[in-house]
């Protein structure tokens, strides 16, 4: 009886003792706050509207494509030469691909730099189609006191109204726009002005076409 008195204090000992610990221990762990960016330009003013280019002109956005080291949605650092990583709790809200392809067409159209501007979902007939690649959408941090964004695409311009595949039209365009700090923040306030830039240039390129 006594052996049996013993053995169930200890159990019960045990148990409260148990108890008490686990109170103490908080499971809850602060993990960041995962937070989704748009890239967005601002509707183009009229100082960058080029009279020269034909009224008549239709342009179509084909195809964007983003290299497969960036498409993902999480951003990408550049933290040395060699050395990449990807941000899991700070991404795009759509896919690269869709967010640069709507702002790219989305800015043409507002330009008034053409009659028309649109991409492959419209029925209207064009007269030329854009095709974009985008070879960097990263944010250059190899050295931390000159944090960078970074934007490189080529365009390349077809003329439907002529037989031949090759582009009337082809250029790299790259931007690294300086960023206030190493923030997401201030990374996607950087490719907004990169993408802002990149497309006054194509839109100033367009008298060029032959």
């Amino acid at each position: 009886m006594k052996l049996f008195f013993i053995k169930n204090f200890f159990t019960s000992f045990l148990f409260l003792s148990i108890l008490s610990l686990s109170s103490c221990i908080s499971f809850n762990k602060d993990y960041p706050e995962k937070k989704s960016f748009l890239i967005e330009i601002k509707k183009p003013s009229n100082s960058i509207i080029i009279r020269s280019i034909s009224s008549e002109w239709v342009v179509k956005l084909r195809k964007v494509n983003v290299s497969s080291k960036f498409s993902d949605k999480s951003f990408v650092y550049r933290r040395s030469e060699t050395k990449y990583e990807s941000d899991f709790y700070n991404e795009f809200l759509i896919s690269p691909q869709q967010n640069l392809a709507e702002e790219f067409i989305r800015y043409l159209d507002g330009s008034s730099a053409f009659k028309s501007a649109t991409d492959m979902s419209s029925r209207i007939e064009a007269s030329h189609y854009i095709e974009v690649d985008v070879n960097q959408l990263y944010g250059d941090f190899r050295d931390s006191s000159k944090p960078q964004s970074m934007l490189e695409m080529q365009i390349r311009v077809f003329d439907d109204r002529e037989a031949s595949y090759k582009p009337v039209w082809r250029k790299n365009y790259k931007r690294t726009i300086a960023m206030k700090n190493e923030s997401p923040e201030a990374l996607v306030v950087g490719w907004d002005s990169a993408l802002s830039e990149i497309t006054k240039e194509f839109i100033a390129d367009s008298k060029k076409w032959k």
